[in-house]
């Protein structure tokens, strides 16, 4: 039995969607023979045609009659699909846009997205049931082996026409003390957590830290445009990893790689942050024209930092925007820095301060 995970069924789907897929533009069905790709109309497996490869159509409708073998998949994006009975599908069906009549058995799952699902009497799901966005219909005799999974939209009440209400403004949340005391605790504890794990990178990796803030000092546009390049690169990613899941069934090589990738890019956002932070931390420090350890900059200045932002969330239109330039700043001088092991190109009109010698604390450069 062959089953597909749900999130990478989603993402699979984004693929189809911007996969320069070749038109296939025949109005009538061309001989059967491996995978089928179909862009711009409906597609009919009829009675005694088989396909050994999975089914994609694309801006039409697929429908699979009596006696058709499919030995694979069946996605179908802005259309719907009908499978009479009698007709065999050893693979998932996938449909985006569009509704499912279903009245015979499937080898693995079945996801409907923004449309109904109608399981006739003969209908026999040996995997799971996903929808998002409608209803499924279950005739006597229908069998899903897997979980059922039904997302229905709420029905919009049509209301008289009359006088209309008066607005409702929504109380904020400042006039209710305790959910105020809840945020605040919990602003406080997150700054103090990543001041504590600051003041511990920074008891082991000094250097790497000065040259992270540095680059974000001196390079602080061409840092934040690396940040978006790296985001645009990590959906790109996924994308790819998502399509490779689930068209080249390859999950034990692709899911560890999502894992790495992911990790990778949250160690590299906390890693920034933690940097900038360092960084106005030795500039606070300065300020008192004394000279402090540098994990204690690094946790004071962390501190201010993600007090500073978590604070700033409580305004309206302006809760994302702080925290979104900071972490792609941070997250750019890592990638130009390669983790803060390497300088990062200057230009001329800059000094050359980010050197091993000058990125060591003071009490091991002595």
């Amino acid at each position: 039995m062959k089953r597909i995970p749900a999130l990478f069924v989603l993402m699979a789907l984004l693929a189809l969607l911007l996969f320069p897929w070749q038109s296939a533009r025949a109005f009538d069905n061309p001989p059967p023979d491996n995978g089928r790709v179909i862009v711009g109309s409906s597609y009919t497996l009829k009675n005694g045609e088989t396909l050994t490869d999975r089914l994609v159509v694309v801006g039409g409708s697929a429908s699979l009659e009596a006696g058709s073998t499919l030995h694979g998949d069946l996605v179908v994006v802005g259309g719907s699909a009908t499978l009479a009975k009698d007709a065999k599908i050893d693979g998932a069906v996938v449909i985006v846009g569009g509704g499912l009549i279903l009245d015979t058995a499937i080898g693995g799952d079945v996801v409907v997205i923004g449309g109904p699902a109608k399981l006739q009497e003969n209908a026999h799901v040996r995997g799971s049931l996903v929808t998002i966005g409608g209803t499924v219909q279950k005739a006597d005799g229908a069998r899903v082996d897997g979980d059922t999974v039904e997302n229905v939209s709420p029905p919009i009440s049509p209301t008289l026409p009359g006088d209309p209400a008066a607005p409702v403004v929504p109380q904020s949340d400042f006039s209710k003390p305790a959910s105020f005391l809840m945020e605040a605790v919990k602003i406080v504890l997150n700054a103090v957590l990543l001041a504590a794990l600051a003041a511990l990178i920074a008891l082991f990796l000094p250097a790497q830290l000065r040259r992270v803030g540095k680059t974000v000092t001196y390079q602080p546009l061409m840092a934040g445009g690396m940040g978006i390049l790296t985001y645009v690169l990590f959906v790109v990613t996924v994308v790819a990893l998502a399509l490779f899941s689930v068209l080249i069934i390859t999950l034990i090589l692709t899911v560890p790689l999502l894992l790495v990738v992911i990790l990778a890019l949250v160690a590299g956002s906390v890693f920034g942050w933690l940097a900038i932070g360092t960084e106005a931390g030795e500039r606070l420090a300065a300020l008192s024209k004394r000279e402090w350890p540098l994990a204690a900059s690094a946790a004071l200045g962390t501190f201010v930092l993600t007090l500073v932002t978590n604070s700033v969330a409580t305004v309206p239109c302006v809760s994302w925007m702080l925290k979104v330039v900071v972490g792609l700043m941070g997250l750019g001088a890592v990638l130009m820095t390669r983790f803060g092991t390497q300088n990062a190109a200057l230009t001329a009109a800059q000094p050359a301060i980010m050197v091993d010698s000058a990125a060591l604390p003071p009490s091991a450069g002595e």
